[in-house]
């Protein structure tokens, strides 16, 4: 029985020392963003560090590979909070991750369209509190 015990306490160890510091939400670009970005799912994740400065932060955008292409953010946001968790783990400067999604439909050779990311970019640096 203490065997268990110590096994159970052992995996609590390990599981609080893998939680993600990083917290994440999802942003909806306005409707008429929507309209001019039709590559993008209107949907996107923004990952901020757990101790969110009070000051203005650097913008990473995650730009995913053909795997997340679709119309269901959850699908990139195993990726994405990888890279979080790295530069929480190596980098001394906290930043804000945004990982927009590309949609099956609406797409430009199967990749992404730089004024649609543009016009993303834009939406963000007008609601986030982004270090230019």
């Amino acid at each position: 029985m203490r065997a268990i015990a110590r096994i159970l306490l052992c995996l609590l160890f390990v599981s609080a020392a893998l939680a993600q510091d990083a917290t994440f939400s999802t942003g909806t670009l306005a409707a008429d963003l929507q309209e001019k970005a039709p590559s993008l799912n209107p949907q996107y994740l923004v990952f901020r560090p757990a101790n969110k400065p009070d000051k203005p932060m650097p913008l990473l955008i995650y730009l995913h590979g053909a795997g997340g292409v679709g119309d269901d953010i959850r699908k990139i946001r195993g990726q994405a909070s990888t890279v979080m968790q790295g530069l929480d783990k190596f980098s001394k400067v906290p930043c804000i991750v945004v990982a927009p999604q590309c949609l099956k439909s609406g797409r430009n050779d199967g990749g992404w369209i730089p004024d649609h990311l543009n016009i993303l970019l834009q939406h963000l640096k007008s609601t986030l509190p982004v270090d230019d």
